[in-house]
């Protein structure tokens, strides 16, 4: 990195950007699954317990904490929005210089993201559903 002409200063700027752009993206994405999953919940008191029962093991099965060495945890890791979120975020530091963004992950994040908000549109209601 050093031999290139770039300076120091441009390379963090960039790198933080990366870094800002993944954030807002993997945000968004997972702001509308949040709306999407709350939105199929009928009690709002149940609700907190839901997303904790989803989100802790979605968490450990996609890496975020540990590495995972298994191939059938990985194979259903692949299947969750959290790993493409984890790769594209680590992209900007674990890739070698000038590879690029990681663009299969923020295709991945952008189509989740955007399934989450039409499911999340379609059934979000301000009064609450008779039970």
């Amino acid at each position: 990195m050093r031999a290139t002409p770039l300076p120091a200063w441009a390379y963090f700027l960039g790198l933080l950007a990366h870094c800002v752009m993944l954030s807002v993206l993997g945000a968004a994405c997972f702001c509308a699954l949040g709306v999407a999953v709350a939105s199929l919940i009928r009690n709002a008191e149940a609700a907190p317990a839901v997303v904790q029962l989803v989100l802790f093991p979605l968490m450990f099965i996609s890496g975020t904490y540990l590495p995972v060495h298994s191939g059938t945890v990985n194979q259903v890791a692949d299947a969750l929005p959290v790993r493409p979120f984890n790769e594209a975020l680590l992209s900007a530091l674990a890739q070698p210089s000038g590879s690029g963004f990681a663009w299969r992950s923020l295709v991945v994040l952008l189509v989740r993201g955007t399934a989450g908000a039409v499911v999340a549109v379609r059934r979000f209601r301000w009064d609450p559903r008779p039970e």
